[in-house]
C-alpha cells in the first residue's frame, strides 16, 4: 500500500513534476517561492534587484 503525498514543492525540475503527477495525481503541488523570486529578480538589472525585492 503506498502512502499518499500531501504536498510537494518544486524548483522547476519539470521531469520531477511529470513523474509526481503520474504517480501521485491526488497530491497538491506548489512552486518554491524562493526559487520563483530568484528567477524573477534575475530578469531585472542588478541595479534594480534590491528595490524590486
Amino acid at each position: 500500500m503506498k502512502k499518499n503525498t500531501v504536498i510537494a514543492l518544486k524548483d522547476g525540475a519539470m521531469g520531477f513534476w511529470a513523474t509526481l503527477e503520474e504517480i501521485y495525481s491526488e497530491s497538491r503541488q506548489q512552486r518554491c517561492c524562493m526559487h520563483k523570486t530568484c528567477n524573477v529578480l534575475k530578469t531585472f538589472p542588478k541595479s534594480l534587484q534590491a528595490k524590486v525585492k
